[in-house]
């Protein structure tokens, strides 16, 4: 019993958003280990205020897309964070309240996402996740 919850929480992927402690800023990305993702930047991170939350491969690099592509806008200039990994995941804090709400909201849509798949319909999770999310963040 040990080995097969060991296993399925094994593919948690946790989209996280982590709060610069210096700058303004915060990073929009998908581990299996935030903690030790945030170990490998180079950056010093406000951890009381960074969230993270479990799904599966497939909805969590949904998730990070969708909220990559929503808040472009607020991207920070590549340049100014330096070339390397994760380089353009980087956001201006200005969105982090609509984020951290966002994923909230969305890990409530599935309760025990860790280590539960989600149901495979023809519209997929996120699909009908982002359809009720939409009347509840309009833009």
């Amino acid at each position: 019993m040990k080995k097969a919850l060991a296993a399925l929480l094994a593919r948690t992927h946790y989209v996280y958003l982590l709060v610069d402690r210096e700058k303004h800023i915060f990073k929009i990305g998908v581990s299996i280990n935030p903690t030790f993702r945030a170990q490998q930047l180079r950056h010093k991170f406000n951890l009381s205020m960074s969230v993270q939350a479990g799904f599966t491969k497939k909805q969590a690099y949904q998730i990070e897309k969708y909220l990559h592509s929503r808040f472009k806008d607020l991207n920070v200039d590549r340049r100014e964070m330096g070339r390397g990994d994760g380089s353009t995941e980087w956001f201006s804090f200005d969105c982090f309240p609509a984020c951290r709400n966002f994923l909230r909201d969305a890990a409530a849509l599935v309760p025990l996402a860790r280590i539960r798949p989600a149901p495979s319909k023809k519209k997929d999770w996120v699909g009908n996740c982002f359809d009720l999310l939409a009347k509840m963040y309009p833009q």
